[in-house]
């Protein structure tokens, strides 16, 4: 009987021990390169001959309207033209008429040739604009989009998020370092809010349940520029007293200021300038975000999944591991990993979440564009560039490391539109902004021509009434 009880102990040990280890992640960063992608578009060859009519050449203004005009408007639009409309005719040779239809498709199945044709042969011509067919091609395009992000892109999105904290979880397991232990543990917080929002049945770590609900609840009530409580978690009080941040809705004084100001601060046994304070310490371990880009616009309001889209995709698009923040640095390292050692089972296949997070930026690129932000490639690029691949992670990232991947990083890409509020202190707001997001913003051009209407690309207007305000502030 002993030797029983003994045996099962035993082999309750083994299950729990192998449990255990089945579910950690050696601390060794992932080998083999990530795939360099590369959106392109090749527009298909056509041809086009102008179609050639036999009518009289006219010049403007016309003199009079061709003798079937009066009768063949009554007949298809059921009224006369007035005596203004005639004129405008006449002048520009093209009247507007108010319709009475809704939407585009059915107007223009009125349109058709046997419909505008009248009983002699010769009919009223219909002028359609450019716009209207460009309006055509874009309520086509959203439906398209719609329809690959409910059936396709919200699911695979699921799966992937998924897989990615089930291997974020493992890989927290793995370390043995406190500090590293932490920064992993802020990853299962980050992936597990776009899990969170995505879907509301998910059951939260326990470990990161009170970051999660503080992030949510800033999200769900949108009320504008707010300090994150994840993407702060090492920021010090002296940037929070009335300085970067200031009272506000939340407790502890945490919507973000608008100007850098105050007196001499006394921190780590030093006596900063404010601004280079803000610089060298708070732009580093504070993060200030919009919360009111999380409200769905376009057709993600069309149904509460579309919406909870939106937020995911959103918070994954846009908060940044910036490069200037050491933790955020080192985040940003082992999140890569992360996602090049995860597993994704989706639709009864299993798959690289490398390759799902490609299936899904790839999809999204060719609607919206290619990513402004630095993406996983990157990133990967960077970490093989200063250690190669399986390099021993809880000794290589115990270090220093954002002055070299600072340096790595600085030689790709910076982001050419400002998607956030930031203080440029340094002239350069690449040096202030390039990061990894996980799904980057997308470059768009008329953002890109926006940003490049306002500050830093344009000189100070000494004529705007905030001026003299701004001149205080520095003061």
């Amino acid at each position: 009987m002993g030797n029983r009880k003994f045996i099962l102990i035993f082999l309750i040990s083994v299950i729990l021990t192998s449990g255990c280890v089945m579910n950690e992640k050696i601390a060794k960063y992932t080998s083999g390169t990530i795939k360099e992608l590369v959106l392109t578009y090749s527009p298909p060859e056509y041809s086009f001959t102008a179609k050639k009519y036999n009518n009289p050449e006219y010049e403007l203004p016309l003199r009079e309207l061709p003798e079937n005009y009066q009768r063949d408007i009554v007949e298809k639009f059921g009224k006369n033209l007035t005596e203004k409309q005639i004129n405008t005719l006449l002048n520009n040779g093209v009247v507007i008429l108010s319709g009475n239809k809704d939407r585009f498709e059915e107007a223009y199945q009125e349109l058709s040739a046997t419909k505008w044709k009248s009983k002699d042969g010769q009919g009223v011509p219909i002028f359609i604009t450019t716009d209207s067919i460009l309006h055509l091609f874009h309520i086509e395009f959203n439906e398209l989009l719609k329809n690959i992000e409910i059936k396709k892109l919200s699911p695979m999105l699921n799966s992937f998020l998924d897989s990615v904290i089930d291997e974020s979880i493992a890989q927290y397991n793995g370390l043995e370092d406190k500090e590293l232990k932490e920064l992993s543990r802020r990853n299962i917080a980050y992936l597990s809010v776009a899990k969170k929002l995505l879907d509301p049945e998910f059951s939260v770590p326990g470990m990161v349940k009170k970051e999660v609900e503080e992030e949510i609840k800033r999200i769900e009530d949108h009320k504008g520029f707010y300090k994150s409580p994840l993407f702060s978690e090492d920021c010090p009080t002296e940037c929070s007293d009335g300085f970067v941040f200031t009272p506000g809705s939340y407790p502890n004084g945490e919507k973000c200021s608008q100007a850098i100001k105050g007196p001499k601060i006394y921190y780590e046994g030093k006596v900063w300038d404010s601004v280079e304070f803000y610089k060298e310490v708070c732009s580093r371990k504070c993060y200030c975000e919009d919360y009111s880009q999380y409200i769905p616009r376009g057709h993600y309001t069309a149904s509460e999944e579309l919406k909870r889209y939106f937020k995911s995709m959103m918070w994954l698009g846009r908060m940044t591991f910036k490069a200037r923040g050491e933790e955020w640095t080192k985040q940003a390292v082992l999140l890569t990993d992360a996602v090049k050692s995860a597993k994704v089972n989706f639709e009864g296949k299993e798959y690289n979440a490398i390759d799902i997070w490609n299936k899904i930026y790839t999809v999204t690129g060719f609607f919206a564009g290619a990513s402004d932000d630095l993406t996983f490639y990157e990133y990967d690029k960077a970490v093989f560039n200063l250690f190669n691949y399986e390099f021993d992670e809880e000794k290589e990232l115990k270090k220093q490391i954002t002055e070299a991947m600072q340096k790595e990083i600085r030689k790709m890409r910076g982001p050419k539109i400002l998607g956030g509020f930031e203080f440029d202190i340094a002239g350069n707001l690449k040096d202030t902004t390039q990061g990894l997001r996980l799904i980057g913003q997308r470059y768009a051009i008329d953002s890109h021509i926006l940003s490049d209407l306002v500050y830093n690309n344009v000189g100070p207007n000494p004529d705007s009434p905030y001026y003299d305000e701004v001149l205080d502030y520095c003061v």
